[in-house]
């Protein structure tokens, strides 16, 4: 194995310098022209998984990162083979999580030439990355000096406040000799740590005090215990409310766990205007909550403030009042904030409304799920009440994050809770979830994903990669529920045939046993309840699978009865 003191070819460099950073994970996918890179990677013992298809391997890789909160280099070769990528990185993007994209590259003198499996590689990935390079053919003047500066200046960024994915683009030419001669090196970069002066947060905590009312809103963020506590004294306040989604991995005996819920149930004007706040900081990625956001949205609070700094260089004007933006850590600064509200507690009613719009939300709900039929609610409900705590949960987009945004003022939370609510997509959540339970070793990692999301990317069941320890639990309603749901789409003609899909059948059972997954079924609250036990066994050895079987139209009636309550 070679030390950092050798000299060596461009990839051997580029690995190298990898792991200096303290980056010794990567998924990587079989190609020719990136074979270097990986037989580098690999000689230099990295940990790496091998994966087919570049689009699985890049939210492995996804679910990887933010499950460690360490980078993780992900490696191609030329041609379409980076373009698939692209969902993972633009995740990655808006959810600060670091991803260190290799993709290896044809020499620039055959782009455009007619030559196979050439494109313009360079900038392809430029709008769904922090930053982006191409480094210069290795024989080319001056080129270790650029590759060495280049690399380092993408490494600094993908792990600087906020964190992000980066691109390398890697030409490599098999027609010269190996270019050896490449020297490791490594620029450091002292930053100082991010506060604020102590005259500046006391200014703040009066501007916040009594009487004016503060909502704090948590959307997906990593677990934080710093933030957890800051949030916890903030919310002992009488003038401050902190709600929050599961995605938050947040959790406090003065919470709001399901804001969504709790404003459902205020029916009246009166009891909806008793919510509304003077200021509202939001933390995290994007809120769920279309109940929430249509509160702040109609009747603006006068002040938004922003904690985390702006989205990409953009002012992430969420409900068309932004007023501030704090570009610090939000364990930082909820931190110090938290240490100067203190003082200023005086008589409010706001947090006490927002707690009883909160039990009001729960009961209602808890009615709602017993009462109903078997439905997706009540499996959504029932099945993460079952969950043990030591799980991490991920969750696909669409309807089973919204049942699970509800649901979070009935049930116990998990040790972890994420979906990819970076971009929202329904592409790439059965491989978050399996990279994800590759890096979370303590207990299982369930999934819980829909017919249609489960179509994606099924292919990471036959990758080689799996771990017994993955559950996944697929909601089965025979299409897209969720179009019966969203009031966009839920009158079209074309809804049942051309978006819902409605007949879609997916053969679990078959894939199951071809991947060596253990497989399961439930068609009632009962069944669940039953077969639960041997599903979430963690001593077979075995990935399971299980299909939670509903009815379409049901789903859509309990849901849509709930929602205009």
């Amino acid at each position: 194995m070679m030390t950092a003191n050798d000299t060596m070819n461009l990839p051997e460099m580029i690995v190298m310098t990898l792991i200096r950073r303290g980056i010794t994970r990567c998924v990587a996918s079989p190609g020719t022209r990136n074979a270097p890179l990986v037989e580098a990677a690999s000689a230099a013992g990295m940990d790496v998984t091998s994966v087919v298809d570049e689009r699985v391997a890049a939210f492995m890789a996804l679910g990887i990162a933010a499950t460690t909160g360490e980078p993780v280099a992900l490696i191609c070769t030329s041609g379409s083979a980076m373009l698939n990528y692209a969902p993972a990185l633009a995740e990655a993007l808006y959810r600060d999580i670091p991803l260190i994209a290799l993709t290896a590259d044809r020499p620039e003198v055959w782009i455009d030439r007619a030559d196979s499996q050439t494109i313009r590689q360079p900038s392809a990935l430029g709008a769904v990355v922090k930053r982006y390079a191409s480094l210069m053919s290795a024989g080319a003047p001056d080129a270790q000096r650029q590759a060495s500066l280049t690399l380092n200046e993408l490494l600094i960024a993908a792990t600087a406040f906020p964190q992000g994915p980066v691109h390398l683009n890697i030409p490599i030419d098999f027609t010269t000799d190996p270019q050896s001669g490449f020297t490791p090196r490594l620029v450091d970069i002292i930053e100082p740590e991010p506060a604020l002066t102590v005259a500046r947060t006391r200014q703040l905590g009066c501007l916040l005090a009594s009487p004016r009312k503060v909502l704090i809103a948590a959307g997906g963020y990593p677990p934080a215990e710093k933030l957890n506590r800051a949030l916890a004294r903030l919310a002992e306040l009488p003038n401050v409310a902190v709600v929050t989604e599961p995605t938050a991995n947040l959790h406090g005996r003065l919470f709001i766990p399901s804001p969504e819920a709790a404003i459902i149930a205020s029916a009246d004007t009166t009891q909806l205007d008793r919510l509304r706040p003077d200021v509202v900081i939001t933390v995290g990625g994007a809120l769920v909550s279309a109940k929430l956001k249509g509160l702040l949205r109609h009747k603006p609070a006068p002040e938004h403030w922003v904690v985390g700094g702006m989205i990409n260089g953009c002012l992430p004007d969420t409900f068309g009042s932004i007023s501030t933006v704090v570009d610090l850590p939000a364990e930082a600064f909820m931190s110090q904030l938290a240490s100067a509200m203190q003082p200023h507690r005086a008589p409010s009613t706001f947090g006490d409304d927002w707690r009883i719009a909160s039990d009001r939300g729960a009961s209602l709900l808890r009615s709602v799920v017993a009462r109903a039929p078997w439905c997706g609610l009540k499996a959504a409900a029932t099945l993460l009440g079952l969950v043990p705590k030591r799980w991490n949960v991920q969750v696909s987009n669409g309807m089973n994050i919204r049942y699970a945004c509800l649901a979070a003022c009935l049930t116990d939370a998990p040790h972890r809770f994420d979906c990819n609510r970076g971009v929202s997509g329904i592409d790439g959540s059965t491989s978050t979830a399996a990279g994800a339970a590759l890096a979370y070793t303590s207990a299982p990692t369930l999934l819980l994903t829909g017919d249609m999301s489960a179509l994606y990317d099924m292919s990471v069941l036959a990758s080689g990669a799996i771990v017994p320890r993955l559950r996944i639990v697929v909601a089965d309603n025979g299409g897209g529920g969720i179009f019966n749901f969203a009031k966009p789409t839920r009158n079209l003609a074309c809804r049942p045939a051309l978006l819902e899909h409605k007949g879609l059948t997916l053969p679990l059972s078959q894939i199951a046993d071809g991947c060596g997954f253990d497989y399961f079924e439930a068609t009632s609250e009962a069944e669940l309840r039953r077969v639960w036990p041997a599903f979430s066994s963690e001593s077979h050895g075995r990935p399971a699978i299980m299909r939670l079987i509903t009815d379409g139209a049901t789903d859509a009636d309990i849901i849509n009865r709930y929602y205009n309550q």
